[in-house]
């Protein structure tokens, strides 16, 4: 029986470091919402938004902590989403695995899975 042994690969060493790695809220937001873990499930943060009462015109910001894509069904929609809103966002492991597979820093993968980064690169 053969055993199935897969190669670690440091994700998060490949990728760029960002441009701006640290940021500092200087003027502090009515609220900061935190959401950790979204994982490509853009319809619950959605809706998490709407049970938290969040208004960005009113001075709410959002900070997303890590893994906004993989696993969940709209994990491009889910960064485009963020982007569209100003989020602030720090990269998770997830996100480093679809950076490096986004600007071909690793081997491309066929697994279907990861058919979202297709579209994060157009």
């Amino acid at each position: 029986m053969t055993e199935s042994v897969r190669k670690h690969v440091d994700y998060q060493s490949l990728v760029p470091a960002p441009k701006r790695p640290h940021m500092v809220l200087s003027d502090a937001p009515k609220r900061l919402i935190v959401v950790g873990d979204v994982h490509g499930c853009l319809e619950e943060l959605q809706q998490l938004l709407v049970e938290s009462n969040y208004n960005k015109n009113e001075g709410d910001e959002v900070l997303l902590v890590g893994d906004l894509v993989n696993k969940g069904p709209l994990s491009a929609e889910t960064v485009q989403f963020a982007r569209e809103n100003n989020f602030h966002c720090i990269r998770g492991n997830h996100d480093d695995f679809a950076l490096c597979h986004a600007l071909q820093l690793v081997e491309k993968s066929t697994h279907p899975g990861l058919q979202y980064i297709e579209k994060l690169t157009q």
